[in-house]
């Protein structure tokens, strides 16, 4: 590949990169007054789609740490969007559910990635299908240069 082509590609991956560490850093209200991170929402949506989810399940889900949850629970609890329980069958065990204003935020939430989806799908819908599995191709070498860059290898 010439140097400049391979800069040109470089210059553009890191500038999307870089957008979407920016979109990461804005929160946002999702049908409710309180502004939500993405971090937040993400959990809200996790415990949305699996309504009795734990700590280890919503790490599992949501790809962090279980010292992580916590730490976002707390804040969505003071905010009034989660709850949490215990189940008379197994007492030591902490579960989550969504409040209404949670609820509120969960479908806010959905509804703001169909808007997205329905623009990736205009996006996408202008290649053909050759250049689809190629997109999909350098996707996938992608994901796994930032495995190895992740895992050290």
């Amino acid at each position: 590949m010439k140097p400049e082509i391979y800069n040109t590609v470089s210059d553009t991956l890191y500038r999307i990169i870089s957008k979407f560490r920016e979109i990461e850093k804005i929160p946002r209200s999702f049908g409710i007054e309180k502004k939500l991170y993405p971090s937040e929402i993400h959990m809200v949506q996790a415990i949305g789609r699996d309504p009795g989810i734990n700590v280890t399940g919503l790490a599992q889900h949501l790809g962090v740490t279980k010292g992580a949850v916590p730490k976002i629970l707390r804040k969505l609890e003071s905010k009034g969007l989660v709850v949490r329980y215990r189940d008379d069958s197994n007492n030591k065990e902490v579960y989550f559910t969504l409040t209404a204003e949670g609820e509120k935020a969960y479908r806010g939430h959905e509804a703001f990635h169909a808007t997205l989806d329905a623009q990736m799908v205009q996006m996408f819908s202008k290649f053909n299908e050759n250049e689809i599995d190629l997109i999909l191709a350098v996707l996938g070498e992608l994901d796994s240069l930032a495995d190895r860059a992740l895992h050290g290898t």
